[in-house]
């Protein structure tokens, strides 16, 4: 491909991120949902990673990755370089399990289905649901409540 970057040891990342450098995981959202890097910003890797990024990041920011292999890396190294972005300075040698090893902090939360989101907002403790979309797709439907 041409475009190197190299790998970064979880302390390297970690200072990176407290630089204000931000790491995109490219994993699913649900690998991302059980166990992550907080702090990381989960563009799953697929066709519109990069426009994803692209919205998220101011452009042509620095970056960091953490992808699920090789090939994923060079996928979304492609990606970002098609919009602008050619400032990523290093990738997540090993992963999760590199980060894990390293003993540094993680995060993770619940993923719910409709039924069991609907069970919880007709309940007597409804939860507060902030709908995130864009405007397009709350016109086209949303949820009672939702703010």
């Amino acid at each position: 491909m041409g475009c190197q970057v190299p790998g970064l040891t979880p302390q390297q990342i970690a200072d990176l991120m407290r630089a204000g450098i931000p790491l995109l995981d490219s994993r699913s959202r649900d690998d991302f949902a059980h166990e992550h890097v907080p702090g990381a910003i989960n563009v799953e890797m697929d066709s519109s990673f990069g426009i994803y990024a692209g919205w998220l990041l101011p452009f042509n920011a620095p970056v960091t990755l953490l992808t699920e292999d090789e090939r994923e890396r060079h996928e979304a190294i492609a990606q970002l370089i098609r919009i602008g972005f050619e400032q990523t300075r290093g990738y997540l040698e090993g992963g999760m399990p590199a980060w894990n090893a390293a003993g540094l902090p993680t995060e993770s939360y619940e993923r719910i289905s409709v039924d069991e989101l609907h069970r919880r907002v007709t309940s007597p403790e409804a939860p507060a649901v902030l709908d995130v979309r864009d405007e397009t797709e709350w016109l086209a439907g949303n949820m009672p409540g939702a703010q």
